[in-house]
């Protein structure tokens, strides 16, 4: 497939459930509870949070004084990162974000005071070469572009170990402060990629927009595909300059090639999520491997042995669940 599209965040918050996290974890979630560890620090005005593999549930959060003069709990927020999603979905069919966004939706429009979407962010995936960063950014530095979005912020990254390479680069379209906000960036390049084609293009809705997202999301069906584009076309339209009104310039082949690919699509994506354990490991190998074949060199093994035991008898409750976790996971798929 050229492209394909992924939901990428999704922040929500659920008025009317107290402090009882562990009620929404199994209710609204249907995760076991048991998954979640203490957070080291709150967020957003909560003082607590549980979380598991980037799947935060914020609690205790302060008053605010509703217009009646009474008080009204800011409720418990859910929020899972693109990588939070991806852990979600990895438990089974019936996790499905769709299907979490469709229950969310009914809530709603049971009583619009239960519950609020606050962040729901769609990516689209190019890995066939139709999208050009450098060409988009040269489309938008001659304004050859009709949106309503008027604030570019370009950003560069450079991997000193890799001098050779080619910059990775990336830009927003929109101000940090929008409820409407555009993201492009090689997305290969990010994760240390330097051979593979992969150009994301995210669009973060928040307040209004994360509402509406969401609806168009859900009543789309299967046409997934034709409601991103819709959305996209909407809000941006890179343009040829052959005609002195903007909205009368025809769209640019290339982006109007993009759209049409995206059209097509009519599954979401699922992709692995990256576990906490997966970057123990590698960090082990990457950082401290060469420190440990020194060690065993000079004092033997039986001190790397002692090590281990030494650090068991210390772990921490966090520490113990992440074990218990990995290997019921192992369990699982063995």
């Amino acid at each position: 497939m050229k492209a394909s599209i992924l939901i990428d965040w999704v922040t929500f918050t659920l008025h009317f459930w107290g402090d009882n996290y562990t009620a929404v974890i199994k209710e609204i979630l249907g995760l076991d509870p048991d998954l979640f560890i203490q957070s080291v620090r709150g967020r957003y005005g909560y003082r607590a949070a549980v979380e598991y593999n980037d799947i935060i549930v914020y609690y205790q959060g302060r008053e605010n004084s509703g217009g009646d003069g009474e008080g009204r709990s800011m409720g418990i927020c859910v929020s899972m990162s693109g990588n939070g999603c991806r852990t979600y979905e990895e438990n089974g069919e019936d996790y499905e974000l769709i299907k979490l966004l469709k229950k969310l939706k009914e809530m709603y429009e049971n009583d619009c005071d239960s519950v609020n979407i606050t962040r729901l962010d769609i990516a689209v995936d190019d890995k066939s070469k139709q999208l050009c960063l450098d060409r988009m950014l040269g489309y938008l530095k001659r304004r050859q572009v009709n949106t309503r979005i008027r604030k570019v912020c370009e950003n560069k990254s450079y991997d000193l170990g890799n001098p050779n390479e080619k910059d990775a680069i990336g830009f927003y379209l929109g101000s940090p402060e929008s409820d409407f906000r555009y993201r492009f960036y090689d997305k290969a390049k990010q994760q240390g990629d330097y051979e593979a084609d992969w150009v994301r293009v995210e669009m973060q809705n928040r307040g209004v927009y994360a509402h509406g997202a969401m609806n168009a999301i859900v009543e789309a069906g299967q046409e997934y595909g034709k409601c991103v584009a819709a959305m996209i076309r909407s809000t941006l339209l890179f343009i040829e300059a052959d005609n002195s009104r903007v909205e009368r310039c025809s769209v640019a082949e290339w982006w109007d090639d993009f759209l049409q690919t995206v059209e097509m699509i009519k599954h979401l994506e699922k992709v692995k999520a990256v576990q906490k354990a997966d970057r123990i490991y590698f960090w082990l190998e990457r950082q401290i491997s060469r420190n440990l074949a020194m060690a065993r060199e000079m004092f033997g093994q039986d001190f790397i042995d002692y090590l281990c035991d030494h650090g068991k008898k210390n772990l921490k409750e966090n520490q113990k669940a992440l074990v218990d976790d990995y290997i019921r996971k192992e369990r699982k798929t063995a």
